[in-house]
């Protein structure tokens, strides 16, 4: 199991350096069509952003899994380890839920945008749209993995607890 994590891990972040790389090439060669050629691309910027909104919302799940989205430290550490924990627990099932809530008006909305194209490329709408719904995915499996995670980390500081005081 933990090999398998590793493997998605190790996928996602390359997935999102890929992403970024892409996005960079296209601008340069844009800027040299634009300015040394005179001769701009039609769909460069558009796919460019295309590939900016998948990269944001793929790296939802990343900045989840590697504990980077902003948080205020001050309040927090304010409360003992214990209730530290089950704030984290909190928080992850209220963002959690929300996600989950967001999920059928996500998908509703991807469905609508299927016979709409996009100007440039002229590929369906609902390509970019259905980057909310991987985000959304990959983030719900990130939370679920942190509170899982967490309980587990409690419930063995508990047992080790316990077995220092017999």
């Amino acid at each position: 199991m933990r090999i398998l994590k590793n493997i998605t891990d190790k996928l996602e972040e390359y997935l999102l350096i890929i992403i970024l790389l892409v996005i960079c090439s296209t601008m340069v060669v844009q800027v040299f069509y634009r300015y040394i050629l005179n001769d701009p691309l039609m769909w460069s910027e558009e796919f460019a952003r295309f590939l900016l909104v998948w990269l944001t919302l793929l790296g939802m799940g990343y900045g989840v899994r590697k504990g980077i989205h902003i948080e205020m430290p001050f309040f927090f550490e304010k409360f003992s380890y214990n209730m530290q924990k089950v704030l984290q627990i909190g928080i992850n099932i209220l963002v959690l839920v929300f996600f989950i809530y967001l999920m059928p008006y996500v998908l509703e909305y991807t469905e609508t945008q299927q016979m709409i194209t996009s100007t440039s490329l002229g590929i369906p709408m609902s390509y970019l749209y259905l980057s909310l719904i991987t985000g959304i995915v990959i983030v719900v499996i990130r939370l679920v993995e942190q509170i899982v995670h967490i309980i587990i980390s409690m419930v063995k500081k508990t047992e080790l607890r316990g077995g220092e005081n017999r």
